[in-house]
């Protein structure tokens, strides 16, 4: 089940990067928001190749049954909460974009 969650969180990592990507074309960013804006495409992309790099990982050791080693339990959870905060930075940056910039809103 692991495995499986963090495969489709990969997957929807992949889906917000091509959304996001598509999107920053569409709307208006005011000059003092492009280089969060910037900084939230990076922090996309990077958290993007993070998350699917670790899903592979889990899926090989899953693979070779290797992930119910306790050492290894912990280094991944370690590498897992690295990946929260990257999502968390993600979007914090995306909120200041819709929320101190008005991207993507009417006004």
């Amino acid at each position: 089940m692991t495995v499986t969650l963090y495969t489709m969180g990969a997957l929807g990592g992949f889906a917000a990067y091509l959304s996001g990507t598509q999107a920053i074309d569409m709307v208006s960013v005011p000059m003092q928001g492009e280089i969060t804006a910037g900084n939230h495409s990076d922090w996309g992309r990077y958290t993007f190749y993070f998350l699917s790099a670790y899903a592979i990982i889990r899926l090989v050791l899953f693979w070779i049954q290797r992930d119910r080693n306790r050492w290894l339990a912990v280094l991944l959870f370690i590498l897992g909460l690295a990946g929260m905060g990257m999502v968390t930075k993600t979007a914090d940056l995306g909120g200041k974009l819709v929320y101190k910039y008005g991207v993507g809103t009417k006004k």
